[in-house]
């Protein structure tokens, strides 16, 4: 957490992009227990409207997502001013691949591997990555 400009702590915001409910809930339960605000996009559609909002903190952002390309959503978000310096890490269901590979090209600081990464490594990865805009 951080000091807002009022004196009291604000959280720090976590938006998580993915459409695995039973995954995005366990990490946001996990995320907010650990002291984090944590916002939720489960359909890729919902993301251009967030563009236009105040950034998170961090993104973790699925890249097995319906509808639109995760990369679309990934080049989207680094090529607004407000959020281009938003630290992403991705989750994916394979440790390499070409659209990771390309996902680690556009400047992503790390990654989730669903079938490795258990729910306390995903948090120590947000911990190490979320910072305050």
């Amino acid at each position: 957490m951080v000091k807002s400009s009022t004196g009291g702590a604000k959280k720090l915001t976590v938006l998580i992009i993915d459409n695995d409910e039973f995954l995005v809930r366990t990490y946001q339960t996990k995320l907010q227990r650990e002291g984090f605000e944590v916002r939720v996009v489960l359909d890729s559609v919902e993301v251009t409207s967030l563009i236009n909002r105040e950034p998170p903190a961090l993104v973790l952002l699925s890249l097995e997502l319906k509808g639109m390309s995760s990369l679309e959503i990934l080049k989207s978000i680094k090529n607004n001013d407000n959020w281009k310096t938003v630290p992403m890490i991705v989750i994916s269901n394979i440790l390499e691949s070409e659209t990771l590979t390309e996902a680690e090209n556009l400047g992503v600081v790390d990654k989730i591997v669903l079938t490795s990464d258990k729910v306390q490594d995903v948090i120590i990865k947000v911990k190490k990555y979320a910072k305050s805009l």
